[in-house]
């Protein structure tokens, strides 16, 4: 399992590294919530923000913003 920390939210107008479109969809996923078309084992992947490209459906994981920014 990867234990490394997601990458910080890139924002709406983000470029997809497969294609190099500019602009990406949101999905917000729960602690534990599997990646769509897998299984999740040990407690599944953390709290994170799926990004999947406007172009070419190429998704990624990127890390919730910290809820002090969310409240400012």
């Amino acid at each position: 399992m990867n234990k490394q920390p997601l990458p910080p939210f890139s924002g709406d107008d983000t470029e997809c590294v497969k294609c190099g479109n500019v602009g990406a969809y949101t999905n917000y996923r729960k602690q534990g919530e599997p990646i769509p078309g897998e299984i999740a084992f040990g407690g599944g992947p953390p709290e994170r923000l799926d990004r999947v490209c406007a172009r070419c459906d190429y998704t990624w994981a990127e890390a919730c913003i910290p809820s002090s920014e969310a409240t400012a």
